[in-house]
């Protein structure tokens, strides 16, 4: 039910649709035999049932369409518990079910003390005119009391059997980089892959990318910087007060945006607030300083000494790299994304990061910068240089512009480039396959031909004429560019059966859920600290029919 951002909220108009024909529908045949032949009793009960049932649908509905939980904290204290006993004070019928029904209804109240598992699926749908898709459905939330490998892959392999999924079809697994399921030796990965050797592992691509923007932000310069920002908006935001303070001195009202604690790619959109919002924001700073609280102006001054300083206008170079990565990371959480269009848009990037060295980029980023110093009658400068200093960037330079292109972008830009070709765009066996499409076949050589065989040689129902298969396909797409796999599937199904199965399993491997499966937590509203052991990816089966 929850397969994008709205996903409740489609299911949950699909579950009205369907009640309101199945109850309200007069003229069905099945409705109107059993009002006809049900005692005066029944009929009363079933009326006054209907009426409750309707409310609760109704507002199970409303709240699935405004983006509000159906559960709170408790049971006892639930949004539609509230809700609905808030509505029966003008309803007799559901003011008597309410002191009739049970206490606890809710079978999944133990969520927020239970370590749960996800399971996502990934696969490759036929429909019925022949049309291929690749689908990402969240099957279920399975409980534990034991997050060791060897447990959650006991676990995973038992609910795909009691779902009828056989776990020979698999052809993959994606995971974070928790030892307990990427580990070597004892992890789920290595542990599936010893009874299923198909399943290759991929380490989820956004995690990845979390990753490599982690280590690249603990050059000291830009640390210090992302820390200063994330103190100032944890400082604004925490109160009300000071949050309305900060909103009359801005003429668009824009809200600053907090930093995600697991999210990192989407630092840039927070320093962009504070930048186009810097002159409110140090005037709100500025004005806290002689707050009568004084906990609040004792926190205000270093602050706002923080605030006048040159060096924090470096949050100027920090966002203009960091807004390259946005695009990247929405685009792997994208259920359309594969394996080979991940890969190829990070490969992309980081071709694009190393052009910034020498283009115009620093440039236009030290104009800013300089621009708003001037506005704020800041003076440009560069920290002084100590030889035996360890705990700073010391790159000797003359110039400031020199010395923050030496000490802060370089080296800020070198690192992205260095961990996204470490993590996002390493080569994996499986990746081989991608040169079976039609805008790849060229670069196909025999020896690369050789090893896709031997990687794919499980999954080729006839590996006897997959050489045959590849020189008819090189001759019937000599003048084809497309790249669409989806599409590429529905002309091999019946004549090349060995690269349509390669494409398939090619399609299968998964980039990344963590969008969706962090929409339905929220949405949970059960509390985070009891999620920190849920494994956010699971193995993904093929449709192998």
């Amino acid at each position: 039910m929850h397969q994008d951002n709205c996903g409740s909220t489609v299911s949950m108009a699909t579950l009205v649709k369907e009640y309101g024909l199945h109850v309200n529908d007069p003229q069905a045949e099945y409705h109107e035999q059993a009002e006809s032949r049900a005692p005066a009793a029944v009929r009363t009960l079933r009326k006054r049932s209907k009426s409750v049932l309707r409310a609760i649908v109704d507002l199970i509905a409303v709240c699935g369409k405004q983006n509000v939980s159906i559960r709170g904290h408790t049971d006892e204290r639930s949004n539609v518990r509230d809700f609905l006993e808030y509505l029966a004070k003008e309803d007799e019928a559901l003011t008597r079910h309410l002191q009739q029904a049970p206490a606890t209804r809710n079978e999944s109240a133990d969520i927020s003390c239970t370590k749960q598992v996800s399971l996502i699926l990934r696969y490759v749908d036929q429909s019925p005119s022949g049309q291929f898709s690749v689908r990402e459905d969240l099957v279920a939330f399975i409980s534990t009391s034991d997050t060791t490998g060897e447990t959650l892959t006991i676990l995973l392999l038992n609910h795909l059997q009691q779902s009828n999924l056989n776990p020979s079809n698999l052809v993959g697994q994606a995971y974070d980089d928790a030892g307990n399921m990427s580990g070597k030796i004892r992890g789920v990965q290595a542990r599936i892959r010893e009874k299923y050797l198909s399943a290759a592992y991929v380490h989820c691509r956004n995690h990845s990318l979390n990753l490599a923007i982690t280590h690249s932000t603990r050059i000291p310069l830009v640390r210090n910087t992302l820390n200063s920002v994330q103190e100032i908006v944890a400082f604004v935001t925490a109160s009300p007060k000071r949050m309305q303070c900060f909103l009359d001195k801005s003429d668009t009202k824009q809200r600053l945006q907090k930093f995600s604690d697991t999210r990192w790619s989407q630092h840039d959109a927070c320093l962009s607030t504070v930048i186009m919002n810097y002159e409110n924001v140090f005037a709100t700073i500025d004005h806290l300083k002689t707050d009568t609280d004084h906990k609040c102006s004792d926190t205000a001054v270093p602050i706002a000494r923080a605030m006048e300083s040159f060096e924090f206008l470096s949050i100027i170079v920090c966002q203009g790299l960091l807004q390259y990565l946005t695009p990247l990371s929405n685009a792997l959480q994208n259920p359309s994304c594969d394996l080979v269009k991940g890969s190829q848009q990070a490969s992309n990037l980081v071709s694009l990061l190393e052009d910034k060295r020498t283009d115009s980029t620093y440039t236009n980023l030290w104009g800013n910068a300089c621009a708003l110093a001037e506005k704020m009658e800041i003076t440009v400068s560069m920290p002084r240089i100590a030889r035996l200093q360890t705990q700073r960037s010391n790159v000797p330079a003359v110039m400031p512009q020199e010395y923050w292109r030496l000490n802060l972008f370089l080296p800020c830009l070198d690192h992205l480039t260095t961990q996204l070709n470490d993590r996002v765009c390493s080569s994996l066996p499986r990746l081989k396959g991608q040169y079976l499409l039609p805008n790849k076949l060229p670069m196909l050589t025999q020896a690369m031909w050789r090893e896709t065989k031997e990687e794919y040689e499980a999954m080729m129902p006839r590996v006897q004429t997959a050489d045959v298969e590849l020189e008819l396909w090189r001759h019937c797409n000599t003048d084809k560019s497309s790249s669409e796999t989806c599409e590429i599937l529905e002309d091999t199904v019946i004549l090349y059966p060995n690269i349509h199965n390669i494409l398939k399993e090619l399609l299968t491997m998964l980039t990344s859920c963590l969008r969706r499966l962090k929409t339905y937590l929220r949405s949970t509203m059960s509390d985070t600290t009891h999620w920190t052991s849920t494994d956010e990816h699971s193995p993904q089966c093929s449709d192998r029919q």
